[in-house]
C-alpha cells in the first residue's frame, strides 16, 4: 500500500496546480458518533491547523482550515454545500477531505486507503449519496482519502441478498482510531513537511 507521504502527496498537489503556500479547507466527513462512520471528523481532529496563527504562516506554513460538516441527518444540511460555503468564505485553493467509505469485497473492508483527485459523494456508499464535493462542484481541486469501513452483508453471505444492510468489523472504533491518526500524519506532512505536528 502506498501511503499519502512526501512524495506521493506532493505529486497530488503538483497535479492539481497547488502550491505550497496555498490556502487548504480540510474536511472531515462523518458520523463521530459511528465507529464505522467516524474516521473523518477523527481525522479532522488532529489535522494541524494553521488559519489564524500569523506566526506559522508568516514562516511559510500554508494556511489551513479544518471543518466536521457532520451528516445531513443530523444537520438538516448538504454536506457538499456546506464544504462549498466554507470554502468560498476562505478563498480556499484546495480541498481535502476524509470520510468512510463502503467497499466492494471482504478484502478491502479496513485493509486500504484509498486516495483520489476525483473527488467523492458523500454517503454515496450507503445509497444516501447527497451533492458530489468534485473540482466541477467545488470550482477548485479535491484531493479525497478514504478508508473502506462497512460491506453490504449480501457480499459476505448469500442470505441476506436483497436486503440493504451494511456491517462493519467489530473493532471499528479502533480501526478508526488508527486509520486516522495515519491519514491526519500524512496529510500534515504533505501540507506543511511535518507529520509529527498532528494533535494527539
Amino acid at each position: 500500500m502506498q501511503m499519502m507521504g512526501y512524495p506521493a502527496s506532493l505529486e497530488y498537489l503538483r497535479r492539481a496546480g497547488v502550491c505550497r503556500d496555498a490556502r487548504i479547507l480540510f474536511a472531515g466527513i462523518g458520523n463521530p458518533a459511528l465507529a464505522s462512520d467516524a474516521v473523518g471528523p477523527k481525522t479532522c481532529d488532529r489535522i494541524a491547523v494553521t488559519r489564524g496563527d500569523s506566526l506559522l504562516t508568516g514562516l511559510g506554513f500554508p494556511e489551513i482550515a479544518a471543518v466536521r460538516p457532520g451528516v445531513p441527518g443530523r444537520t438538516g444540511l448538504d454536506t457538499a454545500e456546506q464544504i462549498f460555503l466554507l470554502a468560498e468564505h476562505m478563498h480556499a485553493d484546495v480541498i481535502v477531505t476524509a470520510d468512510a467509505l463502503a467497499a466492494k469485497s471482504r478484502e478491502r473492508l479496513q485493509t486500504v486507503i484509498q486516495i483520489t483527485a476525483a473527488g467523492m459523494t458523500p454517503g454515496a456508499g450507503l445509497s444516501r449519496g447527497g451533492s458530489p464535493v468534485t473540482r466541477k462542484t467545488m470550482h477548485r481541486p479535491v484531493i479525497s482519502v478514504g478508508v473502506p469501513m462497512v460491506i453490504r452483508a449480501d457480499l459476505l453471505d448469500d442470505s441476506f441478498a436483497g436486503e440493504p444492510m451494511f456491517v462493519t468489523r467489530a473493532e471499528a472504533d479502533a480501526a478508526a482510531d488508527c486509520y486516522a491518526g495515519v491519514i491526519a500524519g500524512a496529510v500534515n506532512l504533505a501540507l506543511s513537511g511535518n507529520a509529527e505536528i498532528s494533535v494527539p
